[in-house]
């Protein structure tokens, strides 16, 4: 057994960062050799899930400061919220999920009561010794009882349209496409902050019973045109705060904005937040435009444009409203097709078998009117895939008769195609104006 026979110190200043991604980072403290306990600081912002994953010894969770949501393989339920001074201790080999669901960021104290940090992970890939990286397929996988590990394959083997699933990481996990992807976000809600608290309107309107499920309303001419704009963010981070810049070209033309908020992975499922989608709009046409004769418009980004695509596919009139309430949409750089994030690991948690793919894939669910006039955005240096995707969405809305545009953003990537909506020149923006004005 290893032991300790002089003190030891380490000095967070003196560590190094390990990246984990856009994220989040880790900074290791003491561990290996004669201390038989592996501990460091990981730095997680908003947003920041972990895989599904577990050890072969208990780990403890120390949150210093921020909100840390944990569960349990099974769970997922009745996940338990962290505040700062919470600590949790996870039992060995029971797969679990920890993460930043909170709006500020978290720091909290790992303590792994093994001298190695060993991390493995539910679809069979495990770390070595030092625990920061995915690496190897070694042996060993969930234990007896838990979820079954998935045959690991090569990340040269294509599994989806000729491509590999290391490829397929490149090209839909925008963590991997723009790893400096956190520093558009940041810059957005900086931008965002002093318009949302100087612009006129409402603040956390709530159009339903989640934590989350609150509108920002930026009032324009009182019988104009309303457009509904869903965030993306992985449907697991960001919020409408950060968005409020998004507003203010909209309303020099008179142009409500309204900015919808929801809940978010883990706490919710897919399904769940693409039901909440629906509540805001036919909140929206219920409370804005309860005679029905304000022009409704849906707008998008990412995960966003997937909720607002669906939205388009339900059928109101189970809601005492039009069948279908919205009369245009802007929907940009979207995931119409869910397929390919089955095939690598930023979606593991939101159980995208065969029958949630046909449920939530707008590629496979089709707008329901096609006097909805579509136009389809994509940043112009967005990766392949996703100008694919934008690329079939408008084929299919095209053939179902829409009148549909493709407009590509010259240069932009996945995270800085959406600061185009704040410019009120710019083709994005003046495409969103016209869908809102009927021109």
């Amino acid at each position: 057994m290893n032991t300790l026979t002089e003190p030891r110190i380490a000095r967070l200043a003196a560590q190094d960062d390990v990246n984990f991604g856009p994220l989040s980072s880790y900074r290791r403290l003491v561990g290996g050799g004669e201390v038989p306990v592996f501990t460091g600081i990981q730095t997680c912002e908003p947003g920041y899930m972990t895989r599904l994953h577990w050890h072969p010894y208990i780990e403890l969770l120390f949150v210093i400061e921020g909100e840390a949501t944990v569960y349990l393989e099974g769970r997922e339920q009745t996940a338990e919220k962290l505040v700062a001074g919470d600590i949790v201790a996870l039992p060995p080999n029971i797969p679990h999920v920890f993460g930043n669901a909170g709006t500020k960021t978290l720091r909290i104290l790992g303590i792994h009561t093994s001298p190695e940090r060993i991390v493995n992970f539910v679809d069979g890939t495990r770390t070595g010794a030092n625990g920061y990286v995915d690496h190897g397929t070694g042996a060993g996988g969930p234990p007896a009882g838990s979820v079954q590990a998935k045959a690991p394959q090569e990340e040269t083997t294509p599994v989806w349209r000729g491509m590999s699933r290391a490829e397929i990481s490149r090209q839909f996990d925008m963590r991997v496409a723009v790893p400096d992807g956190q520093s558009f976000t940041q810059a957005r809600a900086a931008k965002s902050a002093p318009l949302r608290a100087s612009l006129p309107g409402e603040r956390d309107v709530r159009y339903g019973t989640g934590p989350r499920q609150l509108v920002d309303v930026y009032p324009g001419t009182p019988e104009g045109p309303i457009v509904l704009f869903f965030h993306g963010g992985a449907w697991r981070y960001q919020s409408k705060e950060a968005f409020a810049f998004i507003a203010e070209p909209l309303l020099a033309e008179g142009i409500t904005t309204v900015l919808v908020g929801y809940n978010l992975i883990p706490q919710v499922t897919l399904p769940d937040i693409m039901r909440e989608a629906c509540e805001a709009l036919a909140w929206a046409c219920k409370t804005l435009s309860p005679g029905g004769n304000r022009r409704i418009v849906l707008a998008g980004h990412s995960a966003g444009a997937q909720l607002a695509a669906m939205a388009l596919a339900h059928d109101f009139s189970k809601d005492g409203l039009a069948r279908s309430p919205a009369r245009a949409a802007l929907l940009v750089s979207g995931s119409y097709d869910m397929e390919p994030h089955t095939h690598h690991d930023r979606y593991l948690d939101m159980g995208l078998d065969e029958v949630m793919l046909q449920r939530v894939s707008p590629i496979r669910n089709a707008p329901l009117d096609a006097s909805v006039e579509m136009v389809i955005a994509v940043g112009g240096g967005e990766t392949p895939g996703y100008i694919r995707q934008a690329e079939e969405y408008r084929d299919l809305c095209a053939a179902r008769g829409h009148r549909v545009q493709l407009l590509l953003s010259p240069g932009d990537h996945h995270f800085a195609v959406t600061a185009r909506l704040g410019e009120a020149a710019h083709p994005l923006t003046r495409a969103l104006m016209r869908l809102a004005k009927g021109h």
